[in-house]
């Protein structure tokens, strides 16, 4: 038996723990970022638009949520989008270990690395992503600021699914789950 294959086991049961310990540590960071909002809300003016991205335990894009003010700009709402990304990413599983490394380096190089953009039918909005994670919106001004949140929600999850599929490079999600749910 080589030393490889009796590694694989410790190795797996690390990467068991690490994941028990994300899972556990997932609403402490939730309470963390409420309380770090709370704190700086007096120091920034409040923003016009606010969304929440929701992964599952892979990583796949589970629900969206948009609130955006009455005069909210597109600018703000896309901003919106992009912080709730990076909120996703951060709060999320971990990257598997080839995407981690592939990310790192294309850093090294100082290149940022594959990026997949999906529009909607009509091209009213985009959403881009890279390895399976959601990075931003993008959408025209008058489908961002006068479309129902509701529907923005539910077609930025709808797209947003299928980019984070099709970005998946290392197979984190099936195929037959875009089919099902996408």
């Amino acid at each position: 038996m080589s030393t490889d294959a009796a590694a694989s086991p410790d190795a797996l049961s690390l990467f068991r723990a690490q994941q028990e310990r994300i899972a556990e540590l997932t609403p402490k960071f939730e309470a963390a970022e409420e309380r770090v909002r709370e704190l700086l809300s007096p120091l920034a003016p409040p923003a016009d638009a606010h969304a929440t991205i929701r992964i599952d335990e892979r990583g796949l894009v589970s629900a969206v949520t948009l609130e955006r003010a009455e005069g909210a700009t597109a600018e703000s709402v896309t901003a919106a989008f992009s912080d709730a990304a990076v909120a996703a990413r951060l709060g999320g599983p971990p990257l598997p270990l080839e995407a981690a490394d592939a990310l790192l380096t294309l850093a090294a190089r100082g290149e940022t690395g594959p990026v997949v953009t999906v529009a909607d039918d009509l091209h009213q909005f985009r959403v881009m992503a890279q390895y399976g994670a959601i990075l931003g919106v993008d959408g025209t001004p008058a489908w961002l600021t006068q479309t129902p949140v509701d529907v923005i929600a539910d077609e930025v999850l709808r797209i947003g699914r299928k980019a984070a599929l099709a970005s998946d490079s290392f197979d984190r999600f099936s195929e037959s789950e875009g089919e099902s749910r996408g």
